[in-house]
C-alpha cells in the first residue's frame, strides 16, 4: 500500500520544517531551546519572553501557497513573506529586538 497524498503532504511539510529551523539556528543558536514544533503542528513557534509568538509556515492565498514568518505587531500581527533562507532570521532578529524595546519603553 502507498501512503496517500495528505501523508506525503505532512511528511513534506514536517522535514521544510526542520531544514527552516535548522537555519534558524546556524544563525541564532541561542533559540535552541525556543524554536519548536510539534509532530502534528505545521508551523514552528517561538515564544517571546516578554509576550507574544513568532510562527513560522504555509499560507494559502487563492492559488499561491508561501512561506511566511508572522510576527507580534500593534494593532494585528504582520506577515512576512519569504524570499530566501537568509529571511528567516533576518526577520526573527527584527521582531525580538521590536519586543524588546517596546518592552523596556514600557518600563
Amino acid at each position: 500500500m502507498f501512503p496517500t497524498r495528505d501523508v506525503m503532504d505532512a511528511a513534506t511539510t514536517f522535514y521544510d520544517l526542520e531544514h527552516i529551523r535548522g537555519w534558524i539556528l546556524d544563525e541564532i543558536p541561542a533559540l535552541e531551546g525556543r524554536l519548536h514544533h510539534g509532530d502534528t503542528d505545521p508551523y514552528l513557534t517561538l515564544d517571546l519572553a516578554q509576550g507574544g509568538r513568532i510562527v513560522i509556515g504555509k499560507m494559502t492565498t487563492g492559488m499561491l501557497t508561501r512561506w511566511v514568518v508572522v510576527t507580534p505587531g500593534h494593532p494585528e500581527p504582520v506577515v512576512h513573506e519569504i524570499e530566501s533562507k537568509e529571511d528567516y532570521a533576518r526577520i526573527i532578529r527584527a521582531a525580538i529586538d521590536d519586543v524588546e524595546a517596546g518592552a523596556a519603553a514600557a518600563e
